[in-house]
């Protein structure tokens, strides 16, 4: 294998439209061939990727503080991916329903919404008991626990 100039003066430019063809090598060099396209793209899609992925990690830190500020209520909280997107199930202390929390579930239902617009949830709250199985409203093998 030759030895390569890795200093370029210029960057390399990618574009949207340029049907170009690229050959991509990753370390492990593998060789993949595609337009200038396709590449740019692919990065896009990285970089929202990542994006999406900060936005996630915030939201998880936000329930979870927000679990931990009111655990005299909250006895766990967890995450699951639904076809409508992410719920966050919070489950209460108590056998009961907790009427008077609505309105703080709520308020954190429109919070979510309003700061993490790339990771649409929806927030549900109900009693921890065991005579209720969580899988009733969803998946535990599948979901994140948050808090508790």
């Amino acid at each position: 294998m030759s030895a390569r100039n890795n200093t370029i003066a210029d960057p390399i430019r990618l574009h949207f439209s340029d049907q170009t063809k690229v050959v991509v090598t990753p370390d492990d060099e593998d060789r993949f061939m595609t337009t200038a396209a396709e590449a740019a793209r692919a990065c896009e899609h990285v970089q929202n990727l990542f994006q999406w992925k900060q936005e996630f990690d915030r939201l998880l830190t936000h329930v979870h503080g927000w679990c931990k500020a009111r655990n005299e209520t909250v006895s766990r909280a967890y995450l699951a991916a639904t076809g409508e997107g992410l719920d966050v199930f919070l489950l209460t202390a108590g056998p009961e329903y907790r009427f008077d929390f609505d309105d703080l579930v709520s308020e954190l239902d429109i919070e979510l919404a309003r700061r993490f617009k790339n990771c649409p949830s929806g927030v549900t709250h109900f009693p921890d008991t065991p005579s209720e199985p969580l899988s009733s409203f969803f998946d535990p093998s599948k979901a994140l626990q948050l808090y508790g």
